[in-house]
């Protein structure tokens, strides 16, 4: 069998947490077109059974709460394939809490599954069509409420816009406007509470704006980041205005990027820099306890309890492609071995690692009638991507990859760690008594959107003359400390928006 290498980059998902999903359009090649990897995870709250797996040979669907999963081919929502069937380009995949699957793969509109995932059809909604979705954010606690953030490029208005019918159709929020704003990421909040949303402007700025009125009115936070792109990464479930996004400072090369997790205790107003190295940041992620924790590729994951002082995490496996809230407080991670565990999951109540997802678990096309596109289609193709990659699938009720088996399990797993108690955060100290704190020049997220495709296309003179991209976090944006300025006006002047479009040039 080829060496195979997994890959899950995704975005924070629990049964309380939100079925969001970002990108679409990035590049397949910044881990190798040699490699099986997987990019997005998802465990929907309503449908405590179905499991939802993206990777860049397709979408694996496990109907019986991950001991098996069922293939579907790419082809079925858009994707375009390689000779080796693995795909140009990774989506972002998004699973409301009724396991609707919305796939978007940087293209214009978006594609939405049937109930039964049989089926999908391209971006039936007028208002979406003809934009770029590049976010999609839902909870439990809204039922029948989604939201989605449309971007450039494509035909405005662009923003953020709300279903009311459990993503049937969508309609805009007052955050619109007619191209001034790329549009980043939307966020709701674990109680459905408030939602986030980042916007940029043609020369750079990144914005983060907050809604306690399901979008029907927006208020900009004071902080201004000057960057590529921004996402929301998450909120603390006991203090909402406690928030966390990674913003992408520069990008020096197709897979080169300079990425900081910042976080914010104000709703927005102020950031400070939690995070940078020069090293891939495969995600980061805000736990229901409050705790972040952050995964970089070489080093694995590190920990922090405040998101302020991180530690490595005991047993992470090392390097990593992924970190992610999953059931119950667990966490998934995915080892970057040439082991076939496409995912791997920390158990909160002892604290070790077990496989979650193999490829021995891939029992063949996801089960479908044959008059549907799924059933039609994926059936022919397996068997043609299955053999190239020497894949030998099982068979519905086999033990593929048992947990605990020598085979296959994520390097460094500890599996004794007697006398920790359930669910605490377990951490590596250092031997030579050196702080812990994340430091260094720069990193880079695998889950943020537009850093290819959209990214290095439209970068502005503003961006290309500038020698040392910095945040300008409220006073002068002349300030470097590192960057930290104010917006003129301070909360005071904050503009919110109430009733129609948003004036074009606010941040100019």
């Amino acid at each position: 069998m080829r060496a195979l290498i997994v890959v899950v980059c995704v975005s924070a998902l629990s049964p309380r947490a939100e079925a969001k999903g970002e990108g679409g359009g990035i590049s397949g090649f910044c881990f190798g077109q040699d490699k099986l990897l997987a990019t997005v995870a998802r465990f929907p709250d309503s449908a405590p059974e179905l499991v939802v797996v993206s990777t860049n040979f397709g979408i694996l669907v496990s109907r019986d709460g991950g001991d098996t999963y069922g293939w579907i081919c790419p082809q079925t929502y858009g994707a375009q394939i390689a000779g080796n069937f693995t795909l140009f380009a990774l989506p972002g995949v998004a699973v409301l809490p009724d396991g609707t699957i919305f796939v978007l793969t940087g293209a214009m509109g978006y594609w939405i599954s049937s109930e039964d995932a049989c089926r999908f059809d391209a971006a039936p909604d007028e208002d979406l069509r003809a934009t770029t979705v590049v976010s999609v954010a839902a909870r439990a606690a809204l039922p029948d409420t989604a939201f989605a953030a449309a971007s450039w490029p494509g035909r405005g208005p662009f923003g953020i816009f709300r279903s009311d019918d459990g993503g049937a159709t969508f309609g805009a929020t007052e955050l619109v406007s007619d191209g001034t704003f790329r549009y980043g990421s939307v966020h709701v909040t674990l109680g459905g509470e408030r939602v986030y949303a980042t916007t940029r402007t043609q020369d750079g700025i990144i914005a983060l704006w907050r809604s306690d009125d399901r979008g029907d009115s927006w208020t900009p936070g004071d902080a201004e980041i000057e960057a590529f792109s921004g996402v929301v990464t998450g909120a603390l479930p006991s203090n909402v205005d406690r928030v966390y996004l990674e913003a992408v400072r520069s990008i020096t090369g197709a897979c080169e990027f300079d990425v900081a997790v910042l976080g914010s205790s104000d709703g927005g107003d102020t950031f400070d820099t939690v995070a940078e190295r020069d090293e891939i940041l495969v995600g980061s992620i805000v736990r229901d306890d409050g705790s972040v924790w952050i995964g970089w590729k070489d080093s694995g994951i590190e920990a922090s309890e405040d998101g302020v002082d991180f530690v490595p995490l005991e047993g992470s496996p090392r390097p990593v492609g992924c970190v992610q809230p999953a059931r119950d407080g667990d966490v998934a991670v995915c080892p970057l071995d040439d082991s076939p565990v496409l995912v791997t999951l920390w158990d909160s109540a002892t604290g070790v690692f077990e496989p979650l997802v193999t490829l021995d678990d891939i029992t063949g096309p996801l089960d479908c009638p044959a008059d549907t596109p799924v059933g039609r289609e994926c059936g022919q193709r397996w068997e043609e991507m299955a053999a190239y990659w020497g894949l030998e699938p099982g068979q519905p009720g086999e033990d593929g990859g048992a947990p605990g088996s020598d085979a296959g399990g994520p390097p460094g797993r500890d599996a004794g760690a007697p006398g920790r108690d359930a669910g605490d955060i377990v951490v590596d100290e250092p031997t030579d008594g050196c702080s812990c704190r994340v430091g260094g020049s720069g990193s880079r997220s695998w889950a943020l959107p537009f850093l290819v495709a959209v990214a290095l296309s439209r970068r502005s003179r503003r961006y290309e003359d500038r020698d040392s991209p910095r945040l300008c976090l409220g006073g002068s944006r002349r300030s470097r400390i590192p960057g930290v300025g104010h917006r003129p006006g301070g909360t005071g002047d904050r503009q919110q928006a109430t009733g129609g479009h948003l004036p074009d040039g606010r941040r100019g």
